[in-house]
């Protein structure tokens, strides 16, 4: 619910394909350095790799921006609960009880749901480009990957 508050489900999909455009720029990275570290190519230098790091800042900056605006949206839906509780709530409930309750889960909501949520779609596709980039370098390790995946998924 947190997740497609905001933006729906196209909000998601932006962050993940950002994401994805993120790693992506990691392993071209990597390819790049030993690349250009080559003997033949050691001249060179072509610093046209740095468009990735504004990709890299977009993603930042739209994983933060897709926060703050859900727990926009969850601070109005919150207030607006408060402001229609009934007044036996208030009166059973004391007031710095609500706020410090209020505060605490503003600030959950704020800074650690996004940094959080932006940091598991980052390790998942993270895991995805580790397994892509070692089945392409030593392809046996398939044999072994793919008894993992059974496994991980037996035992959940």
């Amino acid at each position: 619910m947190y997740i497609t508050e905001a933006w729906g489900w196209w909000g998601v999909i932006v962050v993940f394909v950002m994401s994805l455009v993120w790693q992506c720029s990691l392993m071209a990275s990597d390819y790049w350095l030993a690349f250009e570290t080559s003997e033949d190519n050691a001249a060179s230098f072509r610093p046209s790799f740095s468009d990735f790091c504004y990709l890299v800042a977009l993603r930042a900056f739209l994983v933060h921006i897709w926060g703050l605006k859900t727990a926009q949206i969850f601070f109005k839906q919150f207030l607006n609960s408060i402001l229609h509780a009934p007044m036996s709530f208030f009166d059973t409930t004391p007031s710095g009880r609500i706020l410090s309750r209020a505060s605490s889960d503003q600030t959950n909501v704020d800074l650690f749901l996004p940094f959080f949520v932006g940091l598991t779609v980052a390790m998942y596709i993270t895991l995805l480009s580790v397994i892509i980039v070692t089945c392409q370098v030593a392809w046996p390790s398939v044999i072994a990957i793919i008894p993992l995946v059974v496994l991980n998924i037996w035992y959940r």
